[in-house]
């Protein structure tokens, strides 16, 4: 018998009938009519505010001067929890760091369009800053690692590099400068050629003495195991810094010179009483627009720090006071650095500097001394004395063993010579120079700057101005010729011009 066909199976979810999709449909049109206007007021409403917000974020976003008041106000700017022993070596040797390189307090300003990060490598703090404020981020984890993340660098394209120091030296007033004036005073360097690099070292000194200071004796975490000194009022030697340091900002230097010595009255240590008075010298150093009273009212402070220092065994913090008076100096009066009375006074500064250095056997310190009165008297072509500096120079460092500093030290001697039109002198010195390298150090090839004086030299004795041209112009094409050098070689040319056969 044939068996029935099998019955299909129904599905397991049956498809909604007609009637039941008409109702979704109908329901669903129903929820956008009624829902959708609200939903799109709201979100409307949501990216208004989230728009004013960031506007009001943009045009209130702190900028790095208001960091660096901000940071003149704190009176701990240290981390408040306890770090751990690599983190404590890592804050001493920082800041060891900035005191040899002499650094001021210096941070890394990011600017994120809405809100600002600054980073400072010293203290090892980041701060955020937006709406007009500033906090430490170390407290809040979550902001902490928003100030870490590597897309803030991307916005702020690698950061500006800042510091508190550039608003004491080139802003006119506590007001923020624009933007385009404020990115080119950070990207500002000081100092021109090696000489004025090496002065720059000595122009932080000051300031970085006392973080030092203060680093070793509160264990690097900013938590002092004493306490503060204080006047009879209470007010703590910081606290009296921070004022100081305010009145520094906006350039009220009476101010700022009276509460600097009222920090070094109460201060413990004497580095830290040392950095407040020279402190107030140089404000007192700013308050006056004549260089006779400028110096005046700031040598007789620093000559006594530096006897101070000298007196217990810190010759290299001396000298670096001296040096950085003479640099200060030379920043604040450029105009006069013609002068020969002016350059003379500059160069018995560093010249002293120098001996204070010997006298703690800094060989480095001596020579960087020296040269630095080299450059202040070739600046006002006082050449006879220019001449001894590099000749001190070239000896000490041919008695280092450093025979190529030493022979461009006496090249730059025998220039010095030619300068003062002195000739057959200057052919003289280079031949005993060549001797003493060959005898103290084999050295048996000649330098650039050798060749270009042997060569002007020879020139002299041909008579050929054209000659001492084609010197010239193969030693430029290959490395740079100072200022003062060519003035001396064109002192030389204008001599064989004229046909002084002397």
């Amino acid at each position: 018998m044939a068996m029935p066909p099998a019955r299909a199976h129904a599905p397991n979810g049956a498809a909604p009938s007609a009637p039941n999709a008409l109702f979704l449909i109908g329901f669903g049109m129903f929820l956008v009519v009624s829902l959708l206007p609200a939903l799109m007021s709201a979100l409307v409403r949501t990216v208004v505010i989230l728009a004013l917000l960031a506007a009001v974020a943009v045009m209130t976003n702190p900028s790095d001067h208001s960091f660096a008041l901000w940071l003149s106000q704190q009176e701990n700017v240290r981390m408040k929890e306890s770090p751990s022993v690599k983190q404590w070596f890592s804050a001493v040797v920082k800041t060891a760091i900035a005191m040899v390189t002499n650094e001021q307090l210096t941070w890394t300003y990011y600017y994120a369009i809405v809100f600002s990060v600054v980073y400072v490598p010293t203290l090892n703090r980041r701060a955020f800053g937006c709406f007009g404020s500033w906090w430490w981020a170390d407290a809040n984890p979550t902001l902490l690692s928003l100030c870490k993340a590597p897309w803030v660098v991307r916005i702020a394209k690698g950061g500006v590099k800042s510091g508190i120091e550039r608003y004491m030296d080139y802003s006119d007033d506590s007001r923020p400068l624009p933007r385009s004036t404020s990115d080119r005073l950070r990207q500002r360097r000081t100092g021109d050629g090696p000489v004025g690099g090496m002065e720059n070292a000595a122009a932080a000194f000051a300031s970085t003495m006392s973080d030092f200071a203060s680093t070793l004796q509160s264990g690097g975490s900013g938590r002092s195991f004493g306490t503060d000194a204080s006047t009879a009022t209470g007010i703590s030697d910081r606290q009296l810094r921070a004022k100081a340091m305010q009145a520094k900002i906006k350039k009220d230097w009476r101010d700022a010179a009276k509460y600097f010595l009222e920090a070094a009255e109460v201060a413990l240590s004497l580095l830290s009483r040392a950095n407040y008075r020279l402190e107030a010298a140089w404000c007192e150093l700013e308050d006056h627009n004549a260089y006779s009273k400028a110096k005046r009212e700031a040598a007789g402070v620093v000559e006594a720090v530096c006897e101070e220092l000298a007196s217990a065994g810190y010759f290299d913090e001396a000298a670096r006071a001296l040096a950085e008076l003479a640099l200060r100096l030379k920043r604040k009066f450029p105009e006069q650095l013609q002068s020969e009375d002016v350059a003379k006074d500059l160069g018995s500064l560093y010249l002293r500097a120098k001996v204070i250095a010997e006298a703690g056997n800094s060989t480095r310190g001596v020579i960087e001394n020296t040269l630095r009165a080299a450059s202040i008297y070739t600046s006002a072509t006082l050449w006879k004395l220019s001449e001894e500096c590099y000749d001190t120079v070239g000896k000490i460092q041919l008695g280092e063993g450093h025979g190529a500093l030493a022979s461009d030290a006496f090249a730059n001697a025998v220039l010095c010579r030619i300068g003062q039109l002195d000739v057959t002198g200057a052919e003289q010195l280079f031949e005993r120079y060549q001797r003493l390298l060959a005898v103290q150090d084999g050295v048996k090839s000649m330098s650039g700057l050798d060749m270009l004086v042997q060569r002007a030299i020879e020139a002299h004795e041909n008579w050929s101005v054209d000659a001492l041209d084609a010197a010239i112009a193969q030693y430029i094409s290959s490395r740079s010729i100072e200022p003062w050098q060519r003035q001396c070689l064109t002192n030389l040319r204008n001599k064989i011009q004229g046909g002084d056969l002397r």
